[in-house]
């Protein structure tokens, strides 16, 4: 028996049927394409963040070592140092490593504020280093106020509790101890991002009192130490740096540059036990730049107080 042919209608449902079901099978497997793509993608990542993380290890090893062999050597810490030396880009695997160290003790710690055994000579020093900055003294006022415990108000410029709660936005309240890291400027009354940029190169946050070391110091800090030194006299003490640093803090104290510059002793060094380590890490398409925070012993045992990504 002859069959007889769908009707027109019938066929043009059943071809949009056709159509549909290619449509969705088509849908379904770009979809599942993608989403295997990303799965691989962040399988990837995954293991690429784990590699950076042993690179930043391998880097602190290194550090460590380095570090841990100049005390061996010497007592005293120079710019001429071999852990001073900026560790040149190394291929591995998939990417790149490179680090270096930088003297924290050749900054201001900004703590020493309060922990410090002469806290006016500390506030002294901070206040100069501001001058030398063209940044307001009065933030000295406010950053001792936001570090201290009590809640009395630092004339002239100082700010306890009342400053910050009337913020509307978000209010909150001094911290009333040591600054755990030092972008908590950026919370004090004053510290705007421009004058934190500005700032920040020389300047770092220790809970624990430190000595600054005359032999890195920058020309800011040591513009800090004493009144009215002008750069001439400044680019002597640079000199001296360069050539390998200061052998006594006497011959330090005792130079011309500072004579009749009311210059103290207290709170200088020639040697350092807090250095920071940034390791840029490149691998595959993660790029990291981790900061770790190096505590020294006396012994050259070197150990890993902190670690945290680069701000930027």
């Amino acid at each position: 028996m002859k069959q007889c042919p769908m009707p027109r209608r019938q066929q043009g449902v059943a071809l949009i049927m056709a159509i549909m079901a290619v449509s969705l099978a088509s849908i379904a497997a770009v979809a599942m394409a993608s989403r295997q793509q990303i799965d691989i993608r962040r399988a990837e990542n995954i293991l690429n963040i784990e590699q950076v993380n042993m690179y930043v290890y391998g880097n602190e090893s290194w550090a460590g070592l380095v570090l841990n062999e100049d005390r061996k050597n010497n007592n005293t810490d120079t710019r001429n140092d071999d852990w001073a030396q900026v560790l040149p880009p190394i291929p591995v695997e998939g990417g790149q490593v490179s680090g270096f160290l930088q003297d924290q003790q050749a900054r201001f710690n900004v703590n020493s504020l309060i922990l410090s055994a002469n806290r006016s000579l500390a506030k002294e020093r901070f206040e100069r280093l501001l001058d030398s900055l063209d940044i307001s003294r009065g933030l000295a006022d406010s950053l001792v106020d936001w570090l201290d415990s009590d809640f009395n108000v630092t004339l002239p410029d100082g700010a306890e509790d009342t400053e910050y709660l009337g913020n509307t936005t978000l209010p909150y309240r001094t911290a009333n101890r040591p600054l755990a890291h030092i972008s908590e400027l950026l919370l004090i009354k004053g510290f705007t991002r421009e004058i934190y940029e500005k700032l920040v190169p020389f300047v770092y946050a220790i809970s624990t009192n430190t000595a600054i070391n005359i032999n890195t110091a920058s020309k800011e800090v040591i513009m800090a130490l004493a009144k009215n030194l002008d750069d001439s006299e400044i680019a002597t003490l640079l000199e001296e740096q360069d050539k390998g640093g200061f052998e006594s803090i006497g011959d330090f104290t005792g130079h011309t540059a500072f004579a009749g510059k009311g210059l103290s002793q207290e709170g200088l060094s020639l040697s350092t036990q807090h250095f920071l380590l940034t390791s840029n890490i490149v691998i595959g398409r993660t790029q990291q730049e981790i900061e770790s925070l190096l505590y020294r012993e006396n012994s050259g045992r070197v150990i890993v107080r902190l670690r945290r990504p680069v701000e930027h």
